[in-house]
């Protein structure tokens, strides 16, 4: 599918939901994203460890502000079962929320040339994708980098993410000696990715918290694998299938996940089993027009079953599973 023909299809599927506007108008809210303000950040302090599950539920409801008036929505679409649990502490009936995932563009985001199979074993090539933030987990990545340097490994590390090198980055870095294998490359638009994603070994990404994670969904479908943390909900999107999963707070473990994809990667025939593990697991999975499909679905139950004067949240989660099936 081309990326023309994916507009198509996107425009298609939510043509149908703005058809039915016109009559309620007021009873979709669509929020797709939200202003970080100053007052915000001074208000969503995160933690700088692992959490267990009561933390992160903690954590998400402080820091995305999640509030009480929730409960007077009729249905909630939320992106992982812990935000969904997260919700659920506003006083949400679990039968009014749907979870539904986030989404990638597989056509845009998709395998093209290989040339880890070419590199070097003694070469690791690792990618970062975020905000240079404590919570994301930069200075545990450097921490295994330079780990992996001592190993006798070259290893590289690609930054991408925020426009400018953050001072706590350029700390981390020369504090522990890594500076010599990290390359910033500062932001990319969605484009520029997909070639970027596939020049690289693995993604790793192991943060402190997370309400989803974006950027193992563009890797896997890039046939990419990743390695993250063994935490909900970056656990539930990459398995050993199509990755490693490691304790963020432990640079050792996080050595070890990388070793561990490292050694599949090394041999062809695992090499080519990982890849189209992760691109399968991406199409199959987090497609965006898969999902997008799902989430007209919900709209169009609660405002069908609202016309008709019937619960929504049966109808919801009827035509949910409609959807699923096909």
């Amino acid at each position: 599918m081309t990326t023309d023909s994916h507009a198509s299809t996107e425009m298609r599927v939510f043509g149908r939901l703005g058809r039915l506007l016109p009559e309620c108008a007021k009873d979709i809210l669509r929020a797709l994203y939200y202003r970080m303000t100053p007052e915000r950040q001074a208000a969503t302090l995160v933690p700088l460890q692992r959490l267990d599950r009561e933390g992160l539920i903690d954590t998400l409801v402080r820091v995305d502000r999640l509030d009480p008036s929730l409960a007077r929505a009729t249905h909630v679409i939320v992106m992982s079962e812990i935000l969904k649990e997260a919700v659920m502490r506003m006083g949400v009936a679990e039968n009014r929320i749907t979870v539904l995932g986030n989404r990638v563009d597989t056509s845009l985001f998709r395998p093209r040339d290989d040339p880890g199979a070419r590199r070097p074993k003694d070469q690791i090539h690792l990618l970062f994708v975020g905000r240079q933030k404590p919570q994301k987990n930069l200075h545990g990545v450097m921490e295994s980098v330079k780990r992996l340097a001592s190993l006798g490994y070259k290893p590289v590390l690609n930054i991408c993410g925020g426009g400018r090198r953050e001072p706590f980055t350029t700390l981390c870095m020369f504090t522990k000696g890594v500076q010599r294998y990290c390359r910033f490359l500062g932001a990319f638009t969605n484009s520029r990715l997909p070639q970027l994603y596939n020049q690289v070994d693995m993604l790793v990404n192991p943060s402190f918290f997370e309400g989803f994670q974006i950027p193992l969904i563009e890797a896997l479908a890039c046939g990419v694998p990743a390695v993250t943390s063994d935490q909900e909900p970056t656990n539930r999107i990459i398995s050993e299938c199509t990755g490693a999963l490691v304790n963020p707070e432990d640079p050792e473990d996080i050595v070890r996940g990388i070793l561990s994809v490292k050694k599949r990667l090394d041999d062809p025939g695992a090499r080519q089993r990982l890849k189209v593990n992760c691109r399968i697991e991406a199409v199959t999975k987090w497609d965006y027009c898969l999902v997008s499909q799902k989430e007209v679905e919900v709209y169009e139950a609660a405002l069908a079953a609202g016309r008709a004067g019937a619960p929504r949240e049966a109808a919801v989660r009827s035509s949910l599973a409609r959807a699923t099936e096909v």
